[in-house]
């Protein structure tokens, strides 16, 4: 994320800059201390604290209405494959 202060060059907040952190922070790992000092300052703007819930917001309310996926064999994964790569 090298996004400087974070925001847009309109001044607005990045609606594809939140998605970014909402991905990067969802990978749950130890960041370096200049990543830290990015998000800190991408995340010091209401604005962009706002987007970034919004972006959770959204994951949250797909998880609740969109059906889970059905379990599939490996021997179905495997069908599938062989089908898509015409055999």
């Amino acid at each position: 994320m090298d996004k400087g202060k974070g925001k847009s060059g309109s001044g607005q907040p990045s609606t594809e800059e939140a998605a970014e952190w909402y991905a990067l922070n969802e990978v749950d790992k130890d960041f370096n201390a200049e990543t830290l000092m990015k998000w800190d300052g991408w995340a010091s703007d209401v604005r962009n604290r706002q987007e970034y819930a919004a972006i959770a917001d959204l994951k949250q309310e797909t998880r609740r209405t969109l059906p889970a996926p059905s379990n599939v064999s490996r021997g179905e994964l495997l069908g599938d494959l062989e089908t898509d790569l015409g055999k």
